[in-house]
């Protein structure tokens, strides 16, 4: 870019030397008919853009002219490349984030599909307890008369072996002494 300022300068330098005064350049306070395509393209150039028109235009040369023009362009190119490295940094930035944003869609995904599985296991281990816890309690009326009779073969073993046994409270007990003969202990 500085190269092609330079070449410029040193044309319209050498333009000057060899005689202006025979060149014709359009004057920046000369405006073109209306009707005339050139003013109907350049209306959308907003003087925010490229201001045509100078204070000091009467007063200028060809060569000041073309050197505030090839400013003008030096500044209005730097100020494009600025803002063609900020649009690829926000598309650098916007692809990472699209990559980053289907990452955690996918971890999103698994852990909702691993949470799914851990209800429906927790769901099926409560029906499992459910369902143990009523066994267990539907036998324990079982486990009482289990319990029951191996006291009763156990005092009979006893009576048996001599022991003294008294006075019975349940009816099994009853049979336990009528089996021995009587409250003496003997067998018949």
């Amino acid at each position: 870019m500085r190269y092609a300022t330079s070449v410029l300068s040193v044309v319209l330098a050498a333009g000057a030397v060899a005689g202006c005064e025979g060149m014709s350049f359009p004057r920046s306070d000369a405006s073109p008919p209306a009707g005339s395509p050139q003013r109907q393209d350049a209306a959308y150039l907003g003087s925010s853009v490229m201001d045509t028109t100078s204070g000091d235009a009467d007063n200028s040369t060809a060569v000041e002219s073309a050197l505030a023009w090839s400013e003008k362009n030096a500044r209005l190119t730097e100020e494009l490349m600025r803002v063609r490295d900020q649009k690829y940094q926000l598309e650098e930035s916007n692809r990472k984030l699209r990559e980053q944003l289907t990452g955690f869609q996918e971890q999103s995904a698994a852990a909702q599909k691993e949470l799914n599985e851990a209800n429906q296991m927790l769901i099926e281990m409560r029906r499992e307890m459910d369902g143990w816890k009523s066994n267990v309690l539907g036998f324990r009326n079982e486990i009482r008369t289990a319990e029951k009779a191996q006291m009763e073969a156990l005092r009979k073993v006893l009576v048996l072996l001599g022991a003294e046994v008294s006075q019975p409270t349940t009816q099994p007990a009853v049979r336990a002494t009528a089996m021995t003969g009587g409250p003496s202990g003997e067998t018949r």
